[in-house]
């Protein structure tokens, strides 16, 4: 109880992009169901005529055979195969253009999704504790209301519409039976188009709790935010140290401008590289205008025989100027004792 009340952040992109490729996504079968109801009647309502000729030559047609039909095994199976045929041709292609359309709004309504999630076994499913908790979610309370609802309105709309449809049985009773598929035709886009206006509330109502409902399952502590972020940015301490790096190597790159204003270049003989800097009247301490390891060492004693700037070896000040000092900074205090013979040995050159 205590995890679900830390859940106070809204999802995140990334975690609902996870949730769709396992196939979990917020979905309302209400809108898919009146949606595919809709075009069902409007398909019907534009094919009216085509419709009611189509089942009136059927009907005259088995009419017109049924004066010489002899009730037998072979006769009736070929009425059935005829008939069944006639209304295949129609219904067929109805049937395949509302799955086509049916397969549509799911796609409008959550995009493609293939996703194997579901097929690996979860025994967390057979867990008793876990289907009881699912038995007595809010979704399942809610499922239950609405299919009650639903009933109960169908239930009260019946009986006070019952009066047409006892109407229209006794005026069934006296069309002339060319017209018969019409009045059937007709009945049907009446029945159905209440059903859709019926539905309307329901499809609203279950689309925003199946849109709050998945929010909600959704929804993440700071901590997981701050999980992902780590996850998808990596640490920050580590990327701080990253960027520190990186900033330190940039500046010793461009401190290699430096070096023909250094005053010497101490060496590790090929490894380090130190280039330094001394004013007596202006400085208390020489400074570090250079310093570098591997290839970057190799550059600085480069420049400096370009420029003809002496360099020393001296395998532990090199490394400890490294190790302790930074670009532009002084060298320390307890380096002096070391550098005092190189600046003097420079001063008598000079």
């Amino acid at each position: 109880m205590s995890e679900e009340q830390n859940k106070t952040e809204k999802p995140t992109p990334e975690k609902l992009r996870e949730a769709k490729s396992k196939g979990q996504v917020s979905k309302s079968q209400e809108l898919n169901l009146v949606v595919t109801c809709s075009v069902f009647l409007v398909v019907i309502l534009s094919f009216f005529d085509d419709f009611g000729r189509g089942f009136i030559y059927l009907i005259e047609k088995i009419i017109s055979s049924s004066g010489g039909f002899i009730v037998n095994e072979k006769n009736v199976i070929s009425l059935f195969a005829y008939t069944s045929s006639e209304l295949l041709l129609v219904f067929v292609p109805l049937a395949l253009f509302l799955i086509i359309f049916g397969v549509a709004i799911n796609l409008i309504q959550v995009g493609f999704i293939f996703s194997s999630h579901s097929l690996k076994p979860d025994f967390k499913k057979i867990n008793p504790a876990s289907g009881l908790k699912k038995i007595f979610s809010i979704k399942t309370v809610f499922e239950f209301f609405k299919s009650v609802t639903k009933i109960v309105a169908i239930g009260i709309t019946l009986y006070l519409c019952k009066d047409y449809f006892i109407n229209a049985g006794k005026e069934l009773m006296k069309t002339p039976i060319e017209e018969i598929p019409y009045v059937w035709l007709s009945l049907f886009l009446h029945v159905g188009l209440f059903f859709i206006i019926m539905s309307i509330p329901f499809v609203l109502i279950d689309f925003y709790f199946n849109k709050w409902d998945f929010t909600k399952k959704m929804m993440m502590s700071r901590r997981d935010v701050k999980d992902e972020h780590k996850k998808r940015e990596g640490d920050p301490e580590v990327r701080s140290k990253q960027k520190q790096i990186q900033k330190d190597l940039l500046q010793k790159s461009a401190a290699l401008s430096q070096v023909k204003e250094s005053d010497v270049v101490i060496l590790n003989p090929t490894h380090i590289a130190i280039a330094l800097k001394y004013d007596k009247d202006s400085m208390i301490a020489p400074i570090v205008v250079a310093a570098g390891k591997g290839e970057l060492a190799l550059k600085i004693r480069n420049q400096a025989r370009k420029y003809s700037v002496p360099m020393v070896q001296n395998k532990k000040l090199a490394r400890r100027l490294y190790n302790d000092t930074r670009i532009n900074g002084a060298v320390p205090a307890d380096c002096f004792n070391e550098l005092a013979p190189v600046f003097k040995w420079l001063f008598g050159i000079k």
